[in-house]
């Protein structure tokens, strides 16, 4: 016999959010495996490049060390995620990105830095054959360092420079 308190669930919000997250988690792990099975797919945008970065630079939170790195978009299905990774894989980070534009088609992949004094920032990656790259947000790192050089100015400080590393097809 059924008894009305086997037929009810009693709902329960802790449990529906942490199986929320599980699936979510699960899904971000499948998304950043997904790079190794696809990724010398036949669209420019899905290879592997890498470049040999000469200084220490940040990306997102992470500062990341001089060295060779490859780039690759951390999952087939989302376009704005990509993973940058250390050739000894000891360091790696992923990047949320927005588009940009470029007025003309780019003939050779490339990394574009911000640089303020001896601090490297991740600041755009493209791919060669198309005009829409991929641009990091800015970290709040950057943003103090654009601020503190803007202390006293009328206008706000201007960029050190930028500096671009080309990218190497694997």
């Amino acid at each position: 016999m059924v008894t009305p308190a086997a037929i009810t669930k009693v709902y329960n919000p802790k449990e529906e959010n942490m199986k929320r997250t599980i699936a979510a988690l699960g899904l971000a792990i499948m998304g950043l495996l997904s790079p190794v099975v696809v990724s010398h797919g036949s669209a420019q945008p899905d290879r592997l490049f890498v470049a040999k970065i000469p200084f220490n630079f940040t990306v997102c939170r992470e500062e990341l060390p001089a060295g060779k790195y490859t780039v690759f978009r951390a999952s087939s299905t989302s376009t704005n995620v990509l993973a940058i990774r250390s050739e000894d894989g000891r360091s790696m980070d992923l990047a949320c990105t927005q588009d940009v534009k470029s007025p003309e088609v780019v003939t050779e992949g490339k990394l574009v830095f911000n640089r303020y004094d001896d601090q490297y920032f991740l600041s755009e990656v493209w791919w060669p054959g198309v005009i829409t790259g991929y641009e990091l947000v800015k970290t709040d790192k950057e943003r103090a360092l654009i601020k503190e050089r803007s202390v006293g100015q009328s206008k706000p400080a201007k960029k050190k420079g930028k500096v671009t590393i080309k990218l190497v097809n694997q």
